[in-house]
């Protein structure tokens, strides 16, 4: 869900949300902020990104920053604690090729390339 969406939660709200950092849609210049919400998980599941919310934030925020290399230990530890966190290996995996295809136009924002 969009951060527009975030914003409009009562303070105090039920819902366990994970913030995603920033996607830009094909053909747009402007990025939007992301969550996940995982209230749908399995308890376990939802245990595990509980629990790993804080280490998920740093692998974002590093992400964000284009700090790839730092990012994608961090988004493996958070992986390798549940492997059905599939959120924390697709991030892993964008580090993993960030690093490998390294471009100067990083702006912060994951591209998402098909609609």
């Amino acid at each position: 869900m969009s951060s527009k969406v975030v914003e409009k939660l009562t303070p105090g709200h039920p819902f366990n949300l994970r913030h995603l950092g920033a996607v830009k849609a094909k053909g747009k210049t402007k990025s939007v902020e992301i969550y996940e919400c995982y209230d749908n998980d399995s308890a376990e599941l939802k245990d595990h990104k509980s629990r790993t919310k804080e280490l998920f934030g740093n692998g974002v925020s590093d992400f964000r920053k284009g700090l790839f290399l730092s990012a994608g230990k961090t988004f493996q530890r958070v992986a390798a604690l549940n492997q059905f966190d599939t959120v924390a290996a697709h991030f892993r995996d964008s580090c993993t090729m960030s690093v490998m295809n390294r471009t100067s136009e990083w702006d912060g924002a994951e591209k998402i390339e098909v609609k």
